[in-house]
């Protein structure tokens, strides 16, 4: 079920509207909206991306991959980024849902896109971080880990922060992808780096 909420700043939301059927599966990432706020876009576990006209839910548009969504989407300007277990990035025109460009990677994609620039980061369960042109889907480069990326990479300061399910943590430059870093956690990475002046903040079990 997706759930529209109003009346945010009181201490009781109200249900604006409610789709009990937007999905026949799971929905694991969370929704995005437009700058605007009339357009929300989520991704499935039924393997789908779903645009909706945010005042009442109507769809406005479906498009469908080849494997759940695990990732939010991402925004981008007019372009909507989406990554799924299918192996594949889809770009899409955000307004009408048209394909520009799909690239297939080696693994499983389970998190978000992160766009910086005109590079676009992807996590992937092949082992690997790979930054692709946003506007062709061309990879750029792409940085090997020990293991699986579960979480969605984080870019500050010109340097893409990432870890991995073995405990890497890895640090390189964002623009061409060579290591400047390395440490090591006690347990896996599944969570997304966090730099707060200066401080990289990791998450692992």
């Amino acid at each position: 079920t997706l759930y529209a909420l109003n009346n945010l700043d009181s201490s009781t939301p109200s249900v604006l509207w409610q789709d009990d059927g937007i999905s026949g599966d799971s929905i694991i990432a969370p929704a995005i909206q437009s700058e605007s706020g009339d357009t929300v876009y989520i991704g499935t576990a039924d393997n789908k991306v779903i645009a909706i006209a945010g005042e009442d839910g109507a769809v406005l548009w479906e498009f469908p991959v080849g494997h759940s969504v695990w990732g939010q989407p991402t925004l981008a300007g007019d372009t909507l980024l989406i990554t799924s277990l299918d192996k594949s990035v889809y770009a899409l025109n955000a307004g009408s849902g048209e394909q520009q460009w799909q690239t297939t990677l080696g693994g499983a994609l389970p998190s978000k896109p992160v766009v910086d620039g005109d590079l676009v980061y992807v996590s992937s369960f092949d082992g690997s971080l790979h930054a692709l042109d946003l506007q062709t889907g061309e990879e750029a480069w792409f940085v090997e880990a020990t293991d699986w990326i579960w979480g969605a990479p984080t870019v500050a300061d010109g340097v893409v922060y990432f870890g991995d399910i073995s405990g890497g943590i890895f640090a390189g430059d964002a623009a061409s992808g060579d290591p400047l870093w390395q440490a090591s956690a006690d347990g896996a990475i599944q969570s997304s780096p966090l730099v707060y002046e200066g401080i990289v903040y990791i998450g692992s079990e």
